[in-house]
C-alpha cells in the first residue's frame, strides 16, 4: 500500500514538472489552459531541485480517521526523490533510478522494489518516461484533465484562505478512465500550483469513490537551493534486514 501510495504521489508530483498536455485539456477555457501549461513547461525548465517540508493527511470519514504524518522533502532532476519523516512515522522514503526504498526505521527493515520491473502500465515508468517517446499519449488516452482557477486554501475546509493578489491559485483534476490506468483505484486526482512557482503544493488522491481521502502538503519550499549528494541518497545500514516482496 505505502509503495503503491508513494508511486502515486512520485507520478502527480513529477506529471506537472514534465506536463506537455494541452491537447487533453478539452471543454476548458483555452486560454487559461495554454496560459498555465505553458507557464509549467517552462519553471520545468529551469527547476533542478526542491526542498520543502512535507505533511500527509490520509482519512477515512466513514470511520472519522485520520492519520497525519510529516516530514522533509527533496527532489533532485531527474530521478531522485528522498522523504523522512519524523516520529511517531520515523520512516524514510528513497526513490532513485533503480529502486524504491522503505526505510522503517524502528524495524530496522528495508523494503526494496525495483522501479523498472512495475510494469509498463505503473504510473513509475509514466513518471520516469514523461514527456518522451509517446507517453503524453498515454497520459490523454487514461486521464480526463480538467484545469481551473482557484481559492488560496487550496481545497481544504481548515487551511485559511491566503490574502494575496500577486499569486493565484490554480487546480488540475486527472480523472482515470475506466480500465485505462492502473491507478483506477484512485477516483479522482487534484494538484493545486501556485502562479509564480507552477510546482505541486498540494495533492489529493480520492480513493474507493471518495471513502478514503490522500492529501499530501509541500511547505516552506526552496527551489533550485543548494543540495548536497548526502540529502538524496541512501546508504543502508549494516543492521537492516532488507526485503524484496516482489522477488
Amino acid at each position: 500500500m505505502k509503495k503503491k501510495f508513494l508511486t502515486a504521489f512520485v507520478f502527480c508530483f513529477n506529471i506537472l514538472l514534465l506536463a506537455n498536455i494541452a491537447e487533453s485539456m478539452a471543454g476548458n477555457d483555452q486560454k487559461l489552459t495554454d496560459y498555465v501549461l505553458k507557464e509549467i513547461e517552462n519553471a520545468n525548465k529551469k527547476t533542478i531541485s526542491i526542498k520543502a517540508n512535507i505533511k500527509i493527511i490520509r482519512s477515512i470519514p466513514l470511520l472519522e480517521s485520520e492519520d497525519v504524518s510529516e516530514g522533509s522533502f527533496t527532489y533532485r532532476k531527474p530521478k531522485r526523490f528522498f522523504i523522512k519523516f519524523k516520529l511517531p512515522r520515523n520512516e524514510v522514503n528513497i526513490i532513485d533510478d533503480k529502486h524504491i526504498w522503505i526505510y522503517h526505521i524502528d524495524q530496522s527493515q528495508v523494503e526494496k522494489y525495483p522501479v523498472n520491473d512495475m510494469g509498463n502500465d505503473s504510473f513509475m515508468n509514466v513518471f520516469f518516461n514523461f514527456g518522451i517517446n509517446e507517453t503524453a499519449d498515454v497520459i490523454k488516452e487514461k486521464f480526463e484533465v480538467r484545469i481551473q482557477e482557484d481559492d488560496a486554501n487550496l481545497g481544504s475546509k481548515t487551511r485559511k484562505k491566503k490574502k494575496s493578489k500577486k499569486h493565484k491559485f490554480y487546480r488540475i483534476e486527472l480523472n482515470p478512465k475506466p480500465g485505462k490506468s492502473s491507478l483506477e483505484n484512485y477516483s479522482k486526482i487534484k494538484i493545486w500550483v501556485q502562479d509564480g512557482k507552477w510546482v505541486p503544493i498540494v495533492i489529493e488522491l480520492d480513493e474507493s469513490g471518495g471513502e478514503v481521502l490522500n492529501r499530501i502538503e509541500l511547505t516552506k519550499m526552496t527551489i533550485n537551493g543548494h543540495i548536497s549528494p548526502k540529502d538524496y541518497q541512501f546508504s543502508i545500514p549494516d543492521d537492516v534486514i532488507i526485503i524484496e516482496p516482489l522477488k
